[in-house]
C-alpha cells in the first residue's frame, strides 16, 4: 500500500457512520491487492526545468531547477534533501545542464534524447564511479550542447 493510500485510509476512517463502513472496505481492498502509485514519467518535468528524481525511472521526490528560480551560468547547490540522492534526471530546457559531485562533472544536452532514467547505469566521465546518489550541484547553461 502506498503512503498516500495509508494516509487516505487513516483520514477517511476517522469519519463516522456509513462513510466509515465504505472506507473500511476500500482500505481492506487496497491492502489486499497492494495498490501502488501511478508510474511517474520524465514528462512530469515540465519545460523549462532541469529535474532530478530521488528514485530511478523518474519516481519518488522530484527536484526542479530553472532560470526563473536560479541564475544561469553558475553552480547551484541542490537542497539538503536532494544532495547525494538523485537517481534519475532530465533536462527539459532548450539549453544544456551540468551537474557534479564536488569532484567529477558531467553535462547533458536538452531534449527527449538526453535523459537518464537510472543514474546507476551512468559513470562520471573517465571513471568507474556511478553518478547515482552523488549529485551535489547543478549548472544551468546558456548554450544548446555540451
Amino acid at each position: 500500500m502506498t503512503r498516500f493510500t495509508r494516509i487516505a485510509c487513516g483520514l477517511l476512517s476517522s469519519r463516522r457512520g456509513a462513510l466509515l463502513a465504505v472506507t473500511a472496505v476500500a482500505c481492506a481492498l487496497a491492502l489486499s491487492i497492494g495498490v501502488s502509485a501511478a508510474r511517474a514519467l520524465y514528462t512530469d518535468c515540465i519545460s523549462p526545468n532541469f529535474c532530478l528524481w530521488h528514485d530511478s525511472e523518474y519516481n519518488g521526490t522530484r527536484w526542479e531547477f530553472n532560470t526563473i528560480m536560479y541564475p544561469s551560468g553558475q553552480w547551484i547547490n541542490v537542497s539538503a534533501a536532494a544532495k547525494d540522492q538523485a537517481s534519475a534526471l532530465y533536462d527539459h530546457r532548450t539549453n544544456l545542464a551540468r551537474f557534479q559531485d564536488g569532484t567529477h562533472q558531467d553535462c547533458i544536452n536538452p531534449g527527449l534524447n538526453f535523459r537518464r532514467a537510472n543514474l546507476a547505469n551512468w559513470n562520471w566521465p573517465n571513471t568507474n564511479i556511478t553518478e547515482n546518489d552523488s549529485i551535489t550541484q547543478v549548472w544551468l547553461g546558456t548554450s544548446t550542447s555540451c
